[in-house]
């Protein structure tokens, strides 16, 4: 196969292609037996690679391939963005207005039943220069970069996470509805879930659901056992949000009205001025490429963030994520 980095600098991903006919009958026995661990390796040294140019042509071919590379696929049960499953346990990339940007995040961080992967697909590309790319930054390198006395107020206090689920969508909910959020109907086993993983919840009168999610802001990663930044703070503060939306929502529903919200675990809120340092680190370390079609990027959920350019025009990424094989 034929490598080539993917960035001049910052973070460390390569980009693989085949050189023959074979090499891109990338689903084929042979090709897993020969090339199956330099993949893997390359995910785990460096967090991350993307495969272009090889036979991924469809959602089932991808299925297939990251199944093949031995990660558990599993449901997207807790996650707070909305996103519709396509095949099983393969879903369509948020669904968020095109114009709405998603910041640098590492999936699922608010939970303690994370994936350990990542990947996406490129089923349709955006247009040349209409944006939707997929920016990637190294979390190594973000802690890096954190002022210290954040990172040690974080670690020392633990995050909280408020996420607010309405029972059914309408004129005076906002947010995804907790049958969705949690793929089941059942009160009773939407709160053994939320309790097996330490977390509290609250009902209200309408039937509506909050629920507190209690993290570190770091984790070490299990092989390279380095600590990593890993955590959705800044994502999930409300001033994440444009103006006009947080306009809308406090003005239609109040300051509780918000659907996901984040602070400190004893219950103080984050500075403006923390909130700006992360936000600028993630522009700084935020790096772009331009999706090709049927390119697969395969990430190490700890190891690497991403997120998601506003774009123009017609683009379909799907996301598949799981852990590793026992």
């Amino acid at each position: 196969m034929k490598k080539n980095k993917l960035f001049e600098d910052g973070v460390d991903l390569s980009c693989y292609s085949p050189e023959s006919a074979s090499e891109a009958n990338i689903l084929s026995r042979e090709w897993m037996d020969e090339f199956k661990e330099v993949v893997l390796s390359e995910v785990k040294l460096n967090g991350g690679i993307l495969l272009r140019g090889f036979n991924v042509l469809n959602r089932q071919d991808y299925k297939t391939l990251i199944e093949g590379f031995g990660i558990n696929l599993h449901k997207y049960i807790g996650g707070n963005n909305p996103r519709s499953e396509v095949l099983e346990k393969v879903y369509e990339s948020t669904s968020y207005p095109p114009d709405w940007e998603i910041s640098l995040h590492s999936e699922m961080s608010h939970l303690s039943h994370y994936p350990d992967f990542i990947s996406f697909f490129c089923e349709r590309a955006p247009a040349k220069n209409h944006g939707g790319r997929t920016p990637v930054a190294s979390n190594i390198r973000i802690l890096e970069l954190m002022p210290k006395d954040l990172v040690s107020r974080m670690k020392e206090t633990g995050l909280r996470y408020v996420q607010r689920m309405p029972k059914k969508s309408g004129s005076m909910s906002f947010g995804r509805v907790w049958s969705e959020v949690f793929q089941n109907t059942d009160k009773g086993q939407i709160e053994k879930f939320i309790e097996s993983h330490g977390n509290r919840y609250e009902w209200g009168n309408d039937e509506s659901l909050m629920v507190s999610f209690f993290q570190s802001a770091t984790k070490t990663h299990p092989e390279r056992k380095c600590e990593v930044w890993f955590n959705q703070a800044e994502q999930w503060h409300h001033t994440n949000l444009k103006p006009e939306v947080v306009s809308f929502i406090q003005k239609r529903f109040g300051d509780q009205g918000f659907p996901h919200h984040s602070g400190y675990a004893n219950g103080s809120e984050f500075e403006i001025e923390e909130l700006s340092q992360i936000r600028a680190i993630y522009k700084s370390e935020a790096r772009y490429f331009d999706w090709q079609q049927n390119d697969v990027l395969i990430l190490d959920n700890l190891l690497m963030s991403h997120g998601r350019e506003s774009y123009k025009g017609e683009r379909s990424i799907l996301v598949a994520m799981g852990n590793r094989s026992a």
